[in-house]
């Protein structure tokens, strides 16, 4: 059965091999498939007197060479995939990446019955991952399941990222999507966002928001002041987790984030959410404005991830794993376990995940300048 696992390892189960037997009655070349039903297997028997002949006449090594070069051809001839797919996600274990990949792993190894293994490569701003799969053959079966700031944000912040973020990747599909949502303590006077640009505007710089220096709430904050015409000032952190407490203080008064963060706290009353980042509502917090309603158009602030594969990847690859992706991302469980943790299934075709990386970056361009963020 194909599974997901998180540890690399070859798989055993799927061998070429050539099998000999000049003292017996058989003479044997056998490739077997790596899908569970065993199909592939290709042999020819031939009876004692014919491998007795062969041997007898000097033939039992040209025949030899002719199996070994069959072997091959099937083996090269055989349908995508073959062996064990590795997709590489830029954080540790049980962080947003390595979640998403969980969910959907076992399920994209179902339909391709083949194994599919998740490796964790974080460090460097997601670039360690990236570049990894960027220098993989360019076969489908190194994958990297991209975030937001890999492709959108760093190619602002950096010119030497250790790969080429225009061309060193061939989008497959889009997976999940995860609007940001503006947050403020309760204790802000402000419900909405016009008294909350109303309040920034009759005292600039009083106000401030949180975030890592160079991460999305970060640089999502310098694009809420271009869109408003406000001046916050920026306090950093070492992530939205650790300014968490001072939010609930009143220390801080705003974070852009994901709502998956806030859930609890949102429910508990001790911050409000006055804006969703994107151009219509967010369906897990119908109750707030978008962007566009609140009359701020330009303040669009999405995450998302998905799966790319190093550049030259046949296309015909491409298209079988996106075919696998879009059923599994059409699946209820997969749609409701998504929805669980504060994401939308995604999908669509590998063009249309071209051209929304393009956009997106273009939109991330003025705000990451704005915040003077740089890569180290």
């Amino acid at each position: 059965m194909a599974i997901a696992s998180r540890t690399s390892a070859r798989d055993s189960s799927a061998m070429d091999y050539l099998t000999i037997s000049p003292g017996g009655p058989t003479v044997m070349l056998a490739y077997r498939a790596l899908a569970p039903t065993g199909i592939g297997m290709l042999s020819i028997r031939n009876t004692f007197d014919l491998t007795t002949r062969l041997v007898r006449s000097g033939a039992a090594v040209p025949m030899a060479a002719l199996l070994i070069a069959g072997a091959a051809v099937t083996a090269h001839a055989q349908p995508f995939p073959s062996k064990p797919i590795k997709i590489i996600v830029p954080s540790g274990p049980g962080v947003g990446p390595d979640i998403v990949s969980r969910l959907f792993g076992p399920k994209l190894a179902e339909g391709l019955a083949q194994s599919v293994v998740i490796e964790n490569r974080p460090g460097g701003a997601t670039t360690i991952a990236a570049a990894a799969v960027a220098n993989s053959p360019p076969d489908g079966y190194t994958l990297y399941l991209t975030i937001t700031a890999t492709l959108s944000v760093l190619p602002h912040m950096s010119n030497n990222l250790g790969f080429d973020p225009s061309g060193a990747f061939a989008p497959v599909v889009m997976v999940s999507t995860m609007p940001f949502v503006l947050f403020v303590n309760a204790g802000v006077p402000a419900t909405n966002v016009r008294e909350l640009v109303d309040l920034a505007k009759a005292k600039p710089g009083r106000l401030n928001f949180a975030g890592a220096s160079g991460t999305l709430p970060h640089v999502a904050g310098f694009m809420f002041m271009a869109a408003t015409g406000t001046d916050l000032t920026f306090v950093p952190y070492k992530s939205v987790a650790a300014a968490m407490p001072d939010l609930l203080a009143g220390s801080v008064h705003v974070i852009i984030e994901a709502y998956g963060s806030f859930r609890s706290h949102l429910q508990s009353g001790k911050v409000r959410a006055l804006v969703t980042a994107n151009s219509v509502r967010y369906t897990q917090l119908p109750e707030v404005p978008s962007a566009i309603e609140a009359g701020i158009p330009s303040f669009e602030v999405n995450s998302y991830f998905g799966l790319l594969a190093p550049r030259r990847t046949p296309p015909e690859v491409i298209q079988r794993l996106n075919a696998e992706m879009q059923k599994v991302l059409g699946a209820k469980d997969i749609r409701e376990a998504l929805q669980r943790v504060g994401m939308e299934a995604a999908g669509g075709t590998p063009e249309r995940f071209a051209e929304y990386i393009a956009n997106d970056a273009r939109l991330w361009g003025p705000a990451v300048k704005a915040s003077g963020a740089k890569l180290d």
